[in-house]
């Protein structure tokens, strides 16, 4: 049951979440200066 409530949530967290939106939490997670070069 966790296991499909969690599927769950990261599905409707991709639907709702753009590939400029990923790509920026991508960044943040590198340091953002690093991306930026």
């Amino acid at each position: 049951l966790q296991k499909h409530m969690a599927s769950a949530l990261l599905r409707d967290f991709l639907e709702n979440s753009t590939l400029e939106d990923l790509l920026n939490i991508r960044v943040k997670k590198n340091g953002g200066n690093q991306a930026a070069k």
